[in-house]
Parts: C-alpha cells; structure tokens; sequence
C-alpha cells in the first residue's frame, strides 16, 4: 500500500497516517517529518510510545519523548542515551545492569575468538554461598558474601582476609601494622635465647606431586616445621580453612631480636671476666 497523501493527518505537508488524533487521546502515527524521521508513534494522555529511525533506530516513552533505547548504525546498543559510544552504553542517574538467574548461577562470560570454554573467564555469584567468584577452568579469585574475605586459588579463604593457595611476591611491600598508638600490654619477651635454642631451621622439597591443588613451589626451599615451631612459639602458629599449619615467619623476628640481645649480654660479661682474669695474672 502506497500513500502518498495524508489520511486523517495532523501535518498537511507530511506523508503521514494518523488513527485517532496525534496529540491528544490515544492514537497511532506512521509517516515521516520534515528531517526524513520515519516513525510510528502510538500516544495517550498518559503515556507515549514511540519508535523512530533515521540511521539509527530510537525508541522513546513519557510525555517528553525522552530516549529510552537506542541503537545506531554501527550496531551500538545505548540506555538512556541516544548516541551510544561504546556497543552497550548505559547512561542515567546512578545507572545499574542486573544480570538475575532464575536457576543456578548468574554469569557473565568473557573471552576472545577461538577460546575453548576452560580459557574463558566467567565472573559470577555462586547461588548456595553467595560468594563472588572469578573463574577459568578453575576458580580463580573468590570474594566471600558473608566476611567480604578475599581467596586466591582457593574458594575457602577461612578468617583470613587474604589467603593465597601458593606463592606471593611483589616489588615492595609494607608489614602489617607496629604503630604503638593500636597496642596494650607491652612486655618483653621472656626467655627469648632459649626459645631460639629450641627451634631448628631445615631445608625440604614441598610434595608438589601428592598436593597440587597447593600450587608449591618445586626446588629447595629453607624454613621450619609448624607443628615443633608451635610446641615452642604457639602465638606465631595459624591454622588455614582447611585445617592446614602456618607459621607467621615476621612474628619470630622480634624474638630473634631478643635473643642477640641477650647473648651479646653474655658475651660482654664474659669479655668482662677475661679482661679481670687478664689483670690479675699480669700482677703476679
């Protein structure tokens, strides 16, 4: 069906079919305006639908035709914008995207041409915990919901706010906080060259065969056994979610500290004593 003249139109000069009235009660319009706009327009006191293209398709609702979704040419996709800049463009006051499961997790997937599934990642809410996890093959990174405590290689960090299932480095760190301002109950560590004495420092192999989900290190490395550490130190022991020892290695420094401190005590006294034995037998 061709028209080439108005039926029943609101603009005389403007191809255009209108049912019922354009402004005003409920109605639907097709045609084009004056700047070649091709819509179809359907209106009421109360609410306005409108679609409309040129190059690009807008769709529009409310009493001000304000754009609610747009997409041009080039295949952007906007919200709340008709000129989209990136291909989902979302713009509003304190704008927010929901991604809602109805059955098991909600997900979001990345990944380039030709990844298989086990190279892509997935960032998603797992549905039991409630705990946000990253994932590629395995997980990666999980944020617990109910501690906000943060696991790396691991879906259990426990009460640690970070725990990393294998080896951390970087260019530079801080140690936790020494600031005399947060501490009480000041002492000094008693029986710190004994404590020293009791410990042993040994070099092993970690098991990497028998445990891989642990993520060791292979080659040969130097520390000490938690279980005979704590036999001796108890406060520098922890124990991770899955019931595995740790030792806490900065925490034994200030008992090392101690115990120079008290064996250059007895080396003095013994340089002492043979400085006094010195003396006397030069007068003999």
């Amino acid at each position: 069906v061709t028209i080439n003249d108005n039926v029943r139109g609101h603009y005389p000069s403007i191809p255009l079919l209108t049912v019922g009235a354009y402004q005003g009660n409920a109605g639907v319009v097709i045609g084009s305006d004056s700047d070649n706009f091709t819509e179809l327009v359907w209106v009421n006191p109360y609410q306005h639908f409108r679609i409309g293209c040129t190059d690009d398709i807008l769709i529009a609702t409310g009493g001000l035709w304000s754009v609610n979704f747009a997409m041009d040419a080039e295949g952007h996709f906007g919200v709340g914008t008709e000129d989209p800049e990136w291909d989902i463009h979302v713009v509003g006051d304190n704008p927010r995207v929901l991604v809602e499961a109805e059955k098991s997790n909600p997900e979001l997937n990345l990944r380039t041409a030709g990844d298989t599934f086990g190279t892509q990642w997935a960032v998603y809410k797992d549905s039991t915990s409630g705990d946000l996890r990253f994932y590629q093959g395995s997980n990666k990174l999980s944020i617990q919901n109910s501690t906000g405590n943060v696991g790396i290689g691991t879906t259990n960090p426990g009460t640690c706010k970070l725990y990393v299932n294998g080896g951390a480095s970087g260019t530079g760190a801080w140690g936790s906080c020494s600031d005399v301002r947060f501490k009480d109950n000041i002492a000094p560590i008693s029986d710190a060259l004994s404590k020293i004495l009791s410990l042993r420092g040994v070099a092993f192999d970690w098991k990497t065969d028998e445990h891989p989900d642990k993520n060791f290190d292979g080659g040969t490395h130097f520390g000490v056994i938690a279980q005979e550490i704590e036999d001796v130190l108890p406060e520098v022991v922890r124990e991770g979610p899955d019931g595995d020892k740790a030792v806490a290695y900065s925490e034994i420094v200030p008992v090392l500290i101690e115990s120079i401190k008290s064996q250059q005590q007895q080396i003095e006294e013994l340089r002492s004593e043979v400085r006094e034995l010195q003396v006397a037998l030069s007068k003999e």
